[in-house]
């Protein structure tokens, strides 16, 4: 659930599934309008108004609509199709045709690589060699259809949309080329992970990706007061920093940090890396012992609030060591206590950004997928994964398409986001229909993580007090994670926690010589807790 509200052509956007957090749109609008708190919190980053102005209109990106059959990533034969034409449109052939620099780039690496057909086929597996079918071509689709073809699999990777990547896409606007946007991740963790996936399809990341660690601070903090607080890599200095905030807390710092990283070094291991599926898991001895004899079990399995109040007494600081739940769509009140590893690996590992772009990942591994012999097929939309039983199991066979086309395998791999997936892609057989309709509406009753509200601003000229990575963090601290879901909840003197991302503080290619491409992310309400506000306050959504 996307809300626009504060526009003055204010419309409500209704995507596919906003609940588990399927975002088939980009909002951006090119206007200084915003929230009344957005605006007076960013009063207090510089009294400046020469940045106010942007030289370029929004738009609604919007999921392409299907058609017959495929296309050659960078044909010039078909164009995506237009959505309701208003002032923030769906973009049209014209559009779309210079929609970025990176999708044409995009397009010529896998031009080759796809055939075209207007006639629906019955395509069977190849006699000797196993065959897979991977359905999506977002970061995991890419990478997992990759080390499959490594594998000696013949692999047919399907992505709906004109380009592959899925949330992973940068965004040069039409209108004022010369600015870039990520428009999904703009912060890079783990490095080593990234290199790990390299290293599986038989690549270095340093020869086709150009890290930089984000310099001076992973993060610059601004709260409502209008005071900052910069989080920096060198521990010393932040322990100073703290201490002045709240005296006696540099020391407790140090010691939230050696949880912290203790919980990144075991916890990783023992609760990322793994599926947990019930609450068993999360007590197996096998699995937390190490962990459990470094850090108290109670700090990681209660929610992160009441780790945060063991170390700290100032709301400034419990906020500044708790924000990263607000680009994982979480709260403090909500996420557990080991999740405070996403503050050790910035501020121990550092937070990293990739030079050009998170286009520039999603390129290579592209090109990777291609080199090793992926097939890939864009603009090609699967209605039904094709799921049978066999004996006590249930055996996935295949793909439909919505064009009616069939595509038999050895291995289906389905990429979206599993909720859509039980809830839309699987069609099953009689006997086993009743287990997967289980497991959709299972899944229908869990809790999902927050929308969001996207501005992508080009700016004539610098914000100075911007560092790349802000998080404006409201003076009530509770109150700040309340997710908006009505216009007045952004009204003053409420202030909801949001980011800010300015890549051209590191990345000079982001936006032209002196100016910046500004990004300000807002979690909103998804659907599920709109309703239920709505239902609280005695009146519809």
């Amino acid at each position: 659930l996307i809300y626009t509200h504060s526009h003055p052509r204010a419309r409500l956007l209704d995507i596919r599934d906003a609940r588990s957090g399927i975002f088939d749109y980009l909002v951006s609008f090119g206007t200084t309008t915003s929230v009344a708190t957005m605006a007076h919190m960013l009063g207090a980053v510089t009294s400046r108004p020469t940045c106010s102005t942007p030289v370029a209109h929004g738009d609604v990106r919007q999921r392409q609509t299907t058609r017959v059959g495929m296309r050659a990533l960078g044909s010039k034969k078909s164009s995506a199709a237009c959505g309701e034409t208003w002032r923030c449109m769906a973009l049209p052939k014209s559009v779309t045709d210079r929609r970025s620099r990176a999708g044409t780039r995009n397009a010529r690496l896998a031009c080759n690589a796809v055939a075209t057909t207007e006639t629906p086929t019955v395509t069977k597996a190849t006699a000797g060699q196993k065959t897979a079918v991977v359905v999506g071509a977002g970061v995991g689709g890419l990478t997992m259809a990759g080390r499959l073809a490594r594998a000696g699999y013949k692999v047919t990777l399907l992505e709906k949309n004109i380009l592959v990547g899925g949330r992973m896409q940068s965004y040069n606007p039409p209108e004022a080329p010369e600015y870039r946007f990520d428009t999904g991740p703009s912060l890079l963790l783990f490095p080593e992970v990234y290199k790990k996936a390299f290293a599986a399809l038989g690549a270095k990341m340093s020869d086709h990706v150009e890290i930089a660690r984000v310099e001076p601070a992973a993060y610059r903090a601004h709260y409502g007061d209008g005071t900052k607080f910069d989080l920096v890599y060198d521990m010393e200095v932040m322990r100073r920093q703290v201490e002045e905030f709240e005296p006696g807390a540099g020391g407790m710092f140090v010691r939230f940090l050696g949880t912290a990283r203790a919980s990144l070094d075991l916890g990783v291991a023992a609760f990322i890396e793994q599926d947990s599926t019930t609450a068993l898991d999360f007590i197996n001895p096998k699995r937390i012992l190490k962990l459990a004899l470094a850090v108290n079990p109670l700090e990681l399995l209660l929610p992160q609030i009441y780790q945060m109040k063991n170390y700290f007494k100032s709301p400034k600081l419990i906020a500044l060591f708790s924000f990263q739940q607000l680009y994982v769509g979480l709260t403090p009140y909500t996420a557990p206590g080991v999740f405070s590893l996403l503050a050790a690996t910035e501020l121990t590992d550092g937070v990293w950004y990739p030079i050009g772009g998170f286009q520039k990942i999603r390129d290579a591994f592209l090109k990777l997928a291609l080199d090793l012999g992926v097939h890939v097929r864009t603009e090609t939309d699967v209605d039904k994964i094709i799921v049978v039983q066999d004996g006590d199991t249930k055996r996935a066979t295949g793909v439909r398409l919505k064009s009616g086309e069939l595509l038999e395998a050895d291995v289906i791999v389905a990429n979206p986001d599993i909720p859509f997936v039980y809830q839309s892609l699987i069609e099953a057989d009689a006997l086993s229909s009743v287990a997967i309709a289980a497991e959709a509406a299972r899944m229908d009753k869990l809790e999902y993580s927050c929308g969001v509200i996207a501005y992508n601003w080009c700016l004539k000229g610098q914000i100075a007090g911007l560092l790349q990575h802000n998080v404006f963090l409201g003076s009530d601290y509770k109150a700040s994670w309340v997710r908006p879901w009505e216009v007045s909840d952004f009204d003053a003197p409420k202030q909801p926690n949001f980011y800010v991302h300015n890549p051209s503080y590191t990345d000079k290619t982001c936006a032209p010589e002196g100016c910046d491409s500004v990004m300000i992310l807002m979690p909103v309400a998804n659907f599920q807790e709109a309703a239920d506000a709505a239902k609280k306050a005695g009146r519809a959504v």
